[in-house]
């Protein structure tokens, strides 16, 4: 995140990116940083194949990503920028585009996007990305709140047949309530 690229030229500004039909993942990172040294982070509109994705209010000092999961029915995507405020000029400090297997959230429809939100790894204690996960989805820890404790397996190996394939590092972790005698263990995907 110590570099951006600004686009002050035009009102809108895309990226055309060549994928593999199918499942994708497409993240957008943002880090103001105050570069411009203004004190005056902007916001625009960040658009996914033509169609409104979010709208990205940026901050002097906050990392924001946002992050899409859609199925792609081409070879290619764009992933734009557009200025939506006269003198607040749209960047971006990363770009990230990577193909799913096939059957990864197979009840995604071609006609929507799954806008993901957060992704947690509850009981973890570092955030979990690759090579934990081949797929570089972003796990952050929760610890779950008040009442609720860590607990960990010691299994050295777990076998998950699911399409989305958590990833080992999520499921060696669990939380759970100290007045219940049932753990609960949950990936949110």
């Amino acid at each position: 995140m110590s570099t951006l690229r600004v686009f002050t030229s035009r009102k809108k500004n895309c990226y055309f990116i060549r994928v593999d039909k199918g499942p994708l993942l497409v993240r957008a990172s943002f880090y103001y940083g105050n570069y411009d040294r203004k004190l005056s982070p902007p916001s625009f509109d960040l658009l996914i194949d033509g169609n409104h994705w979010t709208k990205v209010i940026t901050s002097l000092d906050q990392l924001l990503y946002y992050e899409v999961v859609y199925v792609v029915e081409s070879d290619a995507t764009s992933i734009c920028l557009a200025q939506t405020q006269p003198n607040q000029f749209p960047f971006i400090s990363a770009l990230e585009v990577r193909s799913l297997d096939p059957k990864m959230y197979n009840y995604v429809d071609p006609k929507y996007a799954l806008f993901v939100r957060s992704r947690f790894a509850y009981g973890a204690s570092a955030t979990v990305r690759y090579p934990d996960d081949v797929y570089d989805r972003i796990w952050v820890p929760e610890s779950g709140g008040t009442g609720v404790i860590s607990v960990a397996s010691e299994a050295i190996s777990y076998e998950v047949d699911v399409p989305e394939e958590p990833p080992e590092a999520v499921l060696q972790n669990a939380i759970t309530t100290s007045t219940f005698v049932f753990g609960i263990a949950v990936a949110v995907i």
